[in-house]
Parts: C-alpha cells; structure tokens; sequence
C-alpha cells in the first residue's frame, strides 16, 4: 500500500512534537473518525521503551487494552497479553524490518526532506488483531483513520502549548472519563465521556447434557482445568497464521487427564465438555469439584457441573503452571 505524503507529513510532525512526553500511555483521548468508529487513542513512549500510538475501536477494541492493562494472573496469561490486541498502530522502529517497497516509499520521502531515519524513526503501520501475527496496514481507510488521529494528537498538544487548551487528556482510570474530539471545520470540539474502566472478561457458555454415569457416580477428588495461551502459530482453515489455546485438565494427584489444543476456543467450546465426559468415564475419575483459575475456563464449565452435580469454583489451579512450563519447551526444542 502506498502512504500519501500528507500521512508522512503529519507522522514526521506528530514525532517531532515529542508527544510522548506530555502524555502517558493511560491518558487517553478518544476520536469521532468520519467512518463513523470511535476510536480510543493510546500514546506510548514516556518510558522510552517504544514509541507509538495505539488506536483501538470502540468496544471490542478498547476491551483489548483494558486487558493488557491489568496484572497478569499466571504466565500464560502474561505472554497471552502480548498478543491480545485490536487496534491500529503507528509504531517507530528499525527501517531494516520493513519489506523493500516499504523503505523505498520511506526514503523517497526523507531522503529531500533531509529526516534522519537512523535507530526507532522509522514509521509502521500496522494491523493487529486478537490471537493473530501483526500484519502491515492494507486498507485505506484504516490508513484514513490513523490521519484523523494522528490530526488530533498534534491539535491537543499544539492547543495546549499556546494556551488554546486549558488541559491535556487525563487517565481514564483516575476518572472513569475521556475527552472525545470531533472534527469541527477547521478545528475539533472536546466534550467529557464516561469510558469503561474493567475488562470484560472473554468466554462462552455452551449448552451442556446431563451424563447419567457422571451425575450418579460417586464423587471424589478435584479436577484442576485452565485454558491457556499458547505462543506457537498454526494456521486457521483458511491458511492465516494464529495463536491457539489449550485447554488442560489436571488431577489433585498431578495426572493430567485432558490437553486439547483449541484453535478456536469460542467454536471449540461447544464439544470440549463431551471430550471431557468421555475422558472422566474412561477414567473412571468422577470429581467432586472443579477448580478454574479464569473465567474463559469457567463459562466453558457452567452448565456442563450444574448438569452433573460437580461443584465449580474459582482458585488456584495446583500443577497447571508446571504443564504449561513443559509445553513452552518442547514446542520451543529446548
């Protein structure tokens, strides 16, 4: 795709600007886009780790980053938040990772305007998507959206260096609230907007079927389940590289009953208990409680233990941190 140089012009002013040192990545302002998408508009860099500016749709995006916000709860959760964003990104970083197209447009574009692009002052615009590899920006309009935000970024802080703006955005998690721009002819107005400030935990809750031997069995023990991240892409049914789940079962006496690997766990969710029975009978290993550390492992479980007179209940899942440790290393060779 190729980058007008109107997009190149404001990325060179944002950057320059150094808009990273007025905001932190917490303090978020939010954009009305011409498409119609609200999006919420992080800006990293403060630390001086990275340099970029995160763009997330409304919803189902920003529940990406209040994910990535909070404490992770388990390493696979951990290494899960790395790749569980939705959003567009404006990143800089080495030109040498771009493809030769990529860094032809780049020079033809810094190279008469003398911009150095040594070390992170390169631009990408990228695409990232839930449990996918970031994939460069290949839309238009999503490139029309990064313009509109990146047109915002440099009025707040612009506005706010000539006295304009009384005040930069806030975080959103102080006050349950973010400023929202809207384009306004020349200029943008600002109003307050209450924004969600929890994450919106993922899961499904299938239909699950009473198993008579299961239900009339007498119980005994506990059954440790988690569904964990695995950072190791497979590729979906129509060839897309993704990160897939799996979904393990382990006893109170450390044997693992259960490894289903999910490469799409909202799908996959509908027949995993049914494997699940089969297993428990095979076993004959009939729990009288289930412990899941997560609520994407809860919902899977709901009905499947209220249809079979298993308790489930939140906790600490004994041995399951071990199982995902050996499973990072062999799927790594080490």
């Amino acid at each position: 795709m190729k980058i007008p140089n109107e997009i190149y012009d404001l990325v060179y002013h944002f950057k320059n600007l150094d808009v990273w040192d007025y905001l932190y990545e917490d303090e978020i302002f939010a954009v009305n886009t011409e498409s119609g998408k609200k999006m919420y508009c992080s800006v990293l860099g403060h630390n001086r780790e990275c340099f970029a500016l995160n763009m997330y749709p409304e919803k189902d995006g920003w529940n990406t980053y209040l994910k990535l916000a909070r404490e992770p709860r388990s390493k696979a959760e951990e290494e899960e938040q790395l790749f569980s964003q939705e959003c567009l990104q404006l990143i800089f970083d080495d030109i040498n990772q771009l493809s030769e197209d990529q860094r032809k447009q780049v020079k033809a574009y810094t190279k008469p305007r003398r911009i150095s692009i040594d070390g992170e002052n390169c631009p990408y615009f990228m695409r990232l998507r839930k449990y996918r590899m970031p994939m460069p920006m290949r839309d238009l309009a999503e490139l029309q959206i990064v313009k509109e935000c990146l047109e915002v970024a440099i009025y707040i802080i612009e506005g706010f260096e000539s006295g304009k703006l009384k005040s930069l955005p806030s975080s959103y998690d102080k006050t349950g609230r973010v400023d929202v721009f809207t384009k306004n002819g020349d200029s943008f107005s600002r109003r307050s907007a209450m924004i969600p400030t929890k994450y919106d935990e993922d899961g499904v809750m299938p239909r699950s079927r009473t198993y008579t031997l299961i239900k009339d069995s007498p119980k005994r023990g506990r059954l440790y389940c988690d569904t964990l991240f695995m950072p190791h892409l497979l590729k979906d049914k129509s060839g897309f590289p993704i990160f897939p789940f799996m979904f393990v079962a382990v006893s109170d006496e450390g044997k693992v009953l259960m490894m289903k690997l999910l490469s799409h766990y909202e799908n996959d969710a509908l027949i995993l208990a049914d494997e699940l029975a089969d297993i428990m009978i095979q076993q004959r290993f009939f729990p009288s409680e289930i412990i899941e550390r997560n609520f994407r492992t809860g919902s899977f479980l709901v009905n499947f233990c209220k249809k079979n007179g298993i308790e489930l209940n939140p906790g600490k899942v004994a041995f399951i941190d071990d199982v995902y440790d050996d499973l990072l290393k062999k799927m790594r060779g080490e």
